[in-house]
């Protein structure tokens, strides 16, 4: 399991408007008419914010590398699934 300092609202069942609108904007992002000119697929996107996003405990490389799978999987999960229309009058 992945232990983690951010993005408590999961444990609470809590959404912030920061956390909401960090997902509206990476699924913004992930839309295919902005793919096709960036690239960036929802893959793409959940690599490079998955670090930012999600921080383990650990400092041991090994325990990073195992879990920076997870965290990927983890926001292209939220990316894809979460529901963010509260969020979207917010940007």
């Amino acid at each position: 399991m992945i232990k983690t300092k951010y993005l408590s609202w999961l444990r609470t069942g809590v959404k912030s408007a920061h956390e909401n609108c960090l997902v509206a904007v990476m699924q913004g992002f992930s839309r295919s008419e902005v793919v096709r000119v960036t690239k960036m697929d929802v893959n793409n996107i959940a690599m490079v914010w998955a670090p930012n996003c999600l921080r383990g405990l650990s400092n041991d490389p090994k325990v990073i590398f195992e879990n920076t799978r997870r965290e990927m999987g983890f926001v292209r999960t939220l990316i894809l699934n979460l529901n963010t229309n509260e969020a979207v009058d917010l940007i």
